[in-house]
């Protein structure tokens, strides 16, 4: 898995549209407001969004407030995940 942290100023856009080979990601909004587009739809994200993108989806957002939109992005390889976490954990 990758972990990045992002962050546009008022007014700012990811400057391009892209999608995926392998990987889907998961942005984890923490301040701000602004517009999510995927494929081409267009919806508000604010703090405490949170959106999935499959890898073939279209993507890019843009800040539409007055302060930074900050954003966690978690990029994994799709359907990498084989079990579900309580069936991994063991106790010790």
């Amino acid at each position: 898995m990758e972990f990045s942290v992002g962050s546009l100023v008022a007014g700012e856009a990811v400057p391009f549209k892209h999608k995926h080979k392998q990987n889907e990601e998961v942005y984890v909004f923490l301040s701000g407001k602004g517009i999510f587009s995927l494929d081409g739809e267009e919806f508000p994200v604010a703090s405490g969004s949170v959106v999935r993108v499959a890898p073939s989806v279209v993507r890019t957002h843009r800040n539409t407030g007055d302060v930074p939109l900050v954003f966690l992005c978690f990029q994994a390889k799709a359907g990498s995940l084989e079990q579900a976490t309580l069936d991994d954990g063991q106790l010790l």
